[in-house]
């Protein structure tokens, strides 16, 4: 703590004219700050070595010029036989601190010969342009259709559309089906008859926090009033589904039993319900500005 205290009173320090009270701050937790913790461990690398790893071959990095050179240069460190392809663009960083002039700088770090940056390599699939969308995320996508292959993405669609369908006549019973037919892989509700109750969908999606379960997509579709969206996927195994509905049941039952519970909730999650007006208009996204 005692040298962390004396980087922030250092040139290196990107925060200027810190008074002591603002250092303790900063130093009196127990954690520090994620640009910091890599000059650190970067320096804990130098005194006591860096443990590395030699299995891993191929690293893909996106949005390149948000990691800064000292990031490279432990990332270089710890997969010493990794092969790297780096995609970025100077242009669209979030931190203009970085002072990027351009990523062939890279070449210096990664010995010229551990990298791939350039589109004119022979190996390169080419320039990714901006119509192509996402470009990991089409990878990502294009090696889950090479694992499952031809039979397995018709099995993967198979499940998905009966897990859909599964939920979907057992949620009907409860609430609100506005469209009344077979579903593919996703369906809506609406949480319309709990209105009589002073419930809303909203209640709904906060009182699942408290079971341990990420509420679905809320108020969308918008011609669906009070809309609750459920996308059960292929890997979810039916007594996971059933523990799911039969909490949605006991939700549905609290409602009409116990509504203000579900107007409180969520009562068990480290962060209360928020003040979404307030949130939207004042966002506070400073960690520190309640210190």
């Amino acid at each position: 703590k005692k040298i962390y205290k004396y980087f922030y009173k250092s040139k290196f320090c990107k925060y200027k004219n810190l008074d002591e009270f603002k250092i303790s701050e900063f130093v009196s937790g127990k954690s520090i700050n994620y640009e910091d913790a890599c000059l650190f461990l970067y320096l804990k690398s130098l005194l006591e070595g860096s443990p590395y790893n030699t299995d891993i071959r191929q690293i893909i990095i996106d949005e390149a010029q948000d990691y800064t050179k000292l990031q490279y240069i432990l990332l270089n460190k710890l997969f010493r036989n990794a092969h790297y392809t780096i995609l970025g663009d100077i242009n669209q960083t979030i931190n203009p601190y970085y002072k990027y002039d351009s990523l062939e700088c890279l070449g210096k770090i990664f010995d010229g010969s551990k990298y791939s940056l350039q589109h004119e390599n022979e190996k390169s699939i080419g320039p990714v342009l901006g119509q192509v969308g996402n470009f990991l995320v089409i990878v990502k996508a294009l090696a889950f259709m090479m694992v499952c292959g031809k039979e397995g993405l018709k099995h993967t669609s198979a499940c998905a559309v009966l897990n859909a369908n599964y939920m979907m006549q057992y949620l009907k019973k409860l609430f609100y089906l506005p469209f009344d037919r077979y579903c593919k892989h996703e369906f809506v509700v609406s949480g319309k008859p709990l209105e009589k109750y002073g419930v809303k969908t909203l209640d709904v999606a906060k009182r699942l926090l408290d079971f341990g379960y990420h509420a679905p997509t809320i108020y969308f579709p918008h011609i669906v009033e009070e809309a609750m969206m459920f996308e059960p996927t292929e890997s979810e195994s039916k007594a996971t589904l059933d523990e799911f509905l039969e909490i949605m049941a006991k939700i549905a039952k609290e409602a009409e039993e116990n509504p203000d519970l579900l107007k409180k909730a969520p009562v068990t999650t480290p962060v209360r319900r928020l003040d979404e007006a307030t949130a939207a208009r004042k966002p506070d996204i400073n960690y520190y500005s309640n210190k």
